[in-house]
């Protein structure tokens, strides 16, 4: 095991996986928490639709059909677009966006300090920044094997994952 891997684990220990669990339970929860308002948003929709229905007695127009079209292209159309436009258009969904950044942003300023501090502890242990570099991508490939056993998220894109890392 390289010296850089050595300090990692030593420093890191059973705080950071623990941390990291905390982080990645936050985005699944905000993640469901984004499917929740999703289906409260559709079921809203269905109630709407329903208060809005043909008055009895009426027959279906197609006028009143080309209305109910035009609605579900504006939705689909809104489906289709990045979680930053659909917060931008919706301010229902905007909140639920917020968090979901703010959880993000809080996980990237964590994994950036681990990392600085891990080069730090590999400058004191006298390594060069290839043997750094060298150690840090076995590490990844290291961590993302046992990652994907346990972890949903890491094993559904695992394949791109580790594209990404040889690459």
């Amino acid at each position: 095991m390289s010296d850089l891997l050595s300090a990692y684990l030593y420093v890191d220990g059973d705080a950071k996986k623990t941390e990291n669990d905390l982080e990645q339970a936050r985005l699944r929860h905000v993640g469901e928490q984004a499917a929740i308002e999703n289906d409260q948003l559709r079921a809203k929709i269905r109630h709407q639709d329903a208060l809005n229905a043909i008055p009895k007695g009426r027959s279906l127009t197609d006028e009143h059909l080309e209305q109910e079209l035009e609605q579900l292209r504006e939705y689909k159309g809104l489906l289709s677009l990045s979680m930053s436009e659909i917060a931008e258009r919706s301010g229902e969904f905007r909140p639920t966006y917020e968090r979901q950044q703010e959880v993000l942003a809080s996980w990237i300023l964590s994994q950036n300090s681990f990392k600085a501090l891990a080069l730090k502890y590999g400058e004191k242990l006298g390594m060069s920044k290839t043997e750094m570099n060298k150690d840090l991508s076995e590490t990844r490939l290291i961590v993302l094997e046992e990652l994907a056993i346990n972890d949903e998220l890491v094993k559904r894109f695992k394949e791109k994952l580790l594209l990404d890392l040889k690459a």
